[in-house]
């Protein structure tokens, strides 16, 4: 959420028509990303054309070193006390071990209700995944089965045997058409378990694992070998994780999201965060 295409305010379908000084618009996929992988600090111009708007763009994007960090936000919500936020960019093999602390902090201070945010969030790491829903879920609950043509080997991921706390507070989970993945299997498996309440738009739709084989002429054959299912026998793929709260976007809506810092959430006019809070309200009365 804080890289310079998002901060630029880069729409995920936008086209690269230049890079420099060269034309793009039909330039081999290995070629675009080498012209693009430059040091920090580096400056890449760069001609685009969003869908959001009628002309191209030229930006300038000032390359940044990529960190590896899962959990961006974690905070709780000064004018609603007792609501803590957790912003979870990616999960990254060590995203478990980023929420766990991330957890631990909130509730230290006092948190009774938790608003998980997975929009953008691409996803990543099933086995990171599976712990981090052990977070929320009893011991050896079966999350997610992994499915390949043949049926005997078919593999049931369960969350692990030994937990710290105990965590049965209300939870939102805010997703969207960028949440893919990871991200997906995480609010379906929520969701079919009536653990957490769903916010947001219909996710992505990738529930596969696909295992890409390079060829010649720096092309690759994408695979798919196995597709991912929640505890209900769902799967999000090709047809995404429908919210148990559905908000449509609009003209403003960003492409690809990104939240603001941290301190200014409490100020943070977004309907994702809205909706949760007046759930919350609500199941207090």
């Amino acid at each position: 959420p804080f890289s310079p295409a998002a901060k630029a305010k880069l729409d995920v379908n936008s086209s690269i028509l230049r890079i420099g000084d060269q034309d793009a618009s039909s330039m081999p996929f290995p070629t675009l990303l080498e012209l693009l992988r430059r040091p920090a600090g580096e400056i890449s111009r760069i001609t685009v054309k969003m869908p959001t708007e009628p002309k191209p763009s030229d930006l300038a994007l000032t390359h940044v070193q990529v960190l590896e960090k899962a959990v961006t936000h974690a905070i709780l919500l000064k004018k609603h006390p007792g609501i803590g936020y957790i912003r979870l960019a990616q999960f990254t093999a060590g995203c478990a071990e980023e929420m766990e602390a991330a957890l631990d902090d909130l509730e230290d201070q006092g948190m009774k209700q938790l608003i998980l945010d997975l929009r953008g969030n691409p996803g990543g790491d099933l086995n990171a995944t599976v712990k981090l829903l052990g977070f929320f879920l009893p011991a050896k609950t079966a999350v997610v089965t992994v499915r390949t043509r043949n049926p005997a080997d078919w593999e049931t991921l369960a969350t692990p045997e030994n937990q710290r706390r105990k965590r049965d507070y209300p939870i939102t989970v805010l997703i969207d058409r960028m949440s893919a993945s990871a991200s997906e299997l995480t609010a379906a498996c929520l969701q079919d378990l009536k653990r957490a309440t769903i916010v947001g738009e219909t996710s992505f739709g990738k529930g596969s694992v696909q295992h890409i084989i390079p060829m010649e002429n720096g092309t690759a054959l994408r695979m798919t070998v196995a597709t991912y299912h929640s505890p209900s026998g769902r799967t999000p793929h090709g047809v995404g994780v429908t919210p148990d709260i559905i908000i449509e976007p609009t003209s403003k809506t960003p492409g690809i999201f990104s939240p603001p810092d941290q301190n200014s959430l409490d100020n943070w006019q977004d309907a994702g965060l809205e909706a949760s809070l007046k759930l919350f309200t609500e199941s207090k009365k």
